[in-house]
């Protein structure tokens, strides 16, 4: 997975997650709701933006009982009224459900486009993220989905 993929899931607007970084011998992307990290064959030196400590997301939620399963082809789609702080809603996003949780629609697609994708089905529900796993060229990525409710 090259940087320019990478990319696509960070977030351009806040400076710290705006590009991809590498700490511990990863190569890390994020941009709040998902993360995702590749092996940096290269091993590059971490760079001096202060960054997020991406690896305690995945040692927290590194080793849950359960099975990896295949990423689903036709998920369940579901439309979610977001509120404001008034308790109006503000406007309805749509997610697909993996498993018993619901993440972003966009957050499904770009998995579906990774290769060899599957989620650990820990029977969990809720906001606990959806772990998953891709192949790469440099060898094994992974990733992190924050559940939506």
């Amino acid at each position: 997975m090259t940087d320019e993929q990478l990319l696509a899931v960070c977030d351009r607007s806040k400076l710290p997650l705006a590009t991809p970084w590498t700490e511990g011998g990863w190569r890390y992307a994020t941009d709040g709701s998902i993360c995702i990290r590749v092996p940096d064959p290269r091993g590059a030196v971490p760079d001096d933006l202060p960054r997020p400590a991406a690896f305690k997301l995945f040692d927290a939620f590194g080793k849950p009982e359960g099975a990896w399963q295949p990423w689903p082809h036709d998920p369940i789609y579901v439309n979610v009224d977001v509120k404001d702080v008034f308790g109006q809603v503000s406007r309805t996003v749509l997610r697909a459900e993996i498993g018993k949780r619901l993440i972003p629609a966009k957050y499904y697609q770009l998995c579906r486009g990774l290769s060899a994708v599957e989620w650990f089905d820990d029977s969990g529900a809720g906001r606990k993220p959806v772990a998953f796993r891709f192949n790469t060229v440099a060898g094994p990525g992974q990733g992190l989905v924050i559940g939506m409710q």
